[in-house]
């Protein structure tokens, strides 16, 4: 099975999610590492923002990434922005840990990212340790353009020098 992003829904209809995410014109990709671009992303005119906890965030940032997102999610949520977290792949010791932070905050996003999803298996474990499989899983179309988006962000940030991404300490 090729694996592809899929994306799990929290609190939403499958419908009023769809017609949401349709209606978007741009998803704002940030890394979770770099909570300075949340305020930007909320004040821009996007109409989501998919905060990164996997590809553009690197191993050593990984935990302070999750506490970023957590805290970004605590804030009140605008009616304007739809807010997506991309985890790291459920099949990793670092998507168990964002699977469980998100687990235990009383704050969800709109929905969630998951990466190079291989199975039906993956999605039902991320919809149970959220919320005992009650969210709703879709893959719309727009998840491939996406996938490119965060393909070509990744290697930009990759090929980046250390001091142009602004990893603050």
């Amino acid at each position: 099975m090729r694996a592809s992003a899929a994306l799990l829904s929290l609190g939403m209809t499958t419908t009023s999610l769809r017609a949401r995410l349709r209606a978007c014109r741009s998803f704002l990709l940030t890394p979770g590492s770099r909570p300075d671009t949340f305020t930007a992303a909320r004040t821009s005119s996007g109409d989501a923002i998919i905060v990164d906890l996997e590809s553009t965030v690197a191993p050593n940032d990984k935990k302070r990434a999750r506490e970023n997102a957590l805290s970004y999610l605590r804030q009140a949520a605008s009616e304007d922005l739809a807010r997506l977290v991309r985890i790291n792949s459920p099949r990793s010791v670092e998507g168990l840990r964002d699977l469980l932070a998100l687990h235990e905050s009383d704050n969800q996003p709109d929905a969630i990212v998951i990466p190079k999803c291989e199975s039906a298996d993956e999605l039902r474990l991320v919809a149970d340790v959220l919320d005992g499989a009650q969210s709703t899983i879709i893959e719309p179309a727009m998840l491939r353009e996406a996938e490119r988006v965060i393909a070509i962000a990744s290697k930009v940030s990759s090929n980046a020098p250390a001091s142009a991404q602004g990893s603050p300490s």
